[in-house]
């Protein structure tokens, strides 16, 4: 014997569904954010030539600090690199 169904027969889900929008006035809109992510990665990008320089340590920390905002992965980066450049060996390799 078939156990009853807990739905009844009428209900079905089809009705609930809407067709995708597929115009291109959606597909043509960019996530939020994404323009200061893509702000941060080129800074990210300079931030890592300006390690080349000697003089370029005040630009990294700028990069670390800015780059706090972008949680969590961010955010940790931002700690391990101002964590990194206070160490007194890198304060003498950046002068």
């Amino acid at each position: 014997m078939k156990p009853p169904s807990r739905l009844p027969p009428t209900t079905s889900l089809s009705h609930r569904l809407k067709p995708m929008d597929t115009s291109a006035e959606t597909a043509a809109q960019p996530p939020p954010g994404e323009g200061y992510l893509s702000f941060v990665g080129y800074l990210l990008i300079v931030a890592g030539a300006f390690c080349l320089k000697p003089r370029g340590r005040r630009f990294v920390v700028t990069a670390a600090v800015i780059n706090l905002v972008n949680f969590p992965h961010g955010t940790t980066v931002g700690i391990l690199v101002l964590h990194g450049l206070a160490r007194p060996a890198v304060v003498r390799a950046f002068r």
